[in-house]
């Protein structure tokens, strides 16, 4: 860490907390009628809950990621333009116009070529980069997924002990390898709506109730997916109806009210 903290060109004074703040540090745990067992120490990592916490771990990981993105040895699955050459020539850059390595927390997803040296080249840093942080990567559950082809995997990149799929679930959003297809998605966001209105019912909620079951609740489970997924008019009405059928009820009111505001007579629905 002292080691990132020069890299990003800390001042003496700020890495001198930072290091004070991450080293040498002890726990307790708390237990019933105020007691706490005695303090031990606490041999590595940063206190979950401390402020600092995060963005130290952020600064570390990101000497990760900077390795993956720059790595001369790993393949980018975007062809970079060819630059015509220079006399004399230019000094070996890598371009940073096609990213290969995206992360967000403690995950981290790379974009590069069904290649057994890239992934291998892969493997190796991800061990050597446990081996100085502690932050290991856990192969058995790392997925590799072929996107765009279904020609057989060499049974060298099989050997790598990655755990290779056809489909995976990234931040919620379920991608096949055959890319463009979100069936899957629309029918998580249809039965998650179902969900909520069948936990619902059970409690014979008022008008007003429902209309605010829908707009916390209902609405709630398609805005995330729904905000970047191409939806169809399909999923759409489908989506409208089970909400409009549950708000409603045994009631029959208008089509033009259920979506006018409250002010106005309507229901206010979205």
């Amino acid at each position: 860490m002292s080691q990132v903290f020069d890299f990003f060109n800390f001042g003496p004074n700020i890495k001198k907390w930072l290091i004070l703040l991450g080293t040498n540090r002890q726990a307790c745990i708390i237990l019933e009628d105020e007691l706490c067992t005695d303090y031990f120490d606490l041999e590595r990592g940063n206190a979950q809950g401390d402020n600092i916490s995060p963005f130290t771990f952020n600064l570390c990981y990101q000497i990760l990621l900077f390795k993956l993105q720059f790595d001369l040895q790993i393949a980018s699955i975007v062809q970079e333009p060819v630059i015509p050459p220079t006399h004399p020539p230019l000094p070996a850059t890598v371009s940073t116009d096609s990213p290969r390595v995206y992360g967000l927390a403690d995950d981290a997803t790379v974009l590069t070529t069904m290649d057994v040296n890239s992934l291998t080249r892969i493997k190796g840093i991800l061990v050597e980069y446990g081996s100085i942080s502690g932050l290991e990567c856990n192969v058995e559950k790392t997925i590799l997924m072929q996107v765009g082809s279904n020609l057989p995997i060499e049974p060298e990149i099989v050997q790598l002990g990655f755990d290779i799929r056809d489909e995976i679930t990234l931040l919620g959003l379920i991608i096949q390898k055959d890319t463009g297809v979100w069936e899957k998605n629309f029918a998580k966001i249809s039965n998650a709506i179902k969900k909520e209105i069948n936990f619902w019912l059970r409690f014979n909620l008022s008008l007003p109730g429902r209309i605010a079951i829908s707009k916390s609740m209902l609405y709630s489970q398609l805005n995330y997916l729904g905000s970047f997924l191409p939806l169809t008019d399909i999923y759409v009405t489908e989506w409208s109806n089970l909400i409009e059928n549950y708000v409603l009820g045994p009631l029959n009111i208008a089509k033009s009210r259920r979506y006018l505001c409250r002010t106005e007579g309507g229901l206010g629905l979205f």
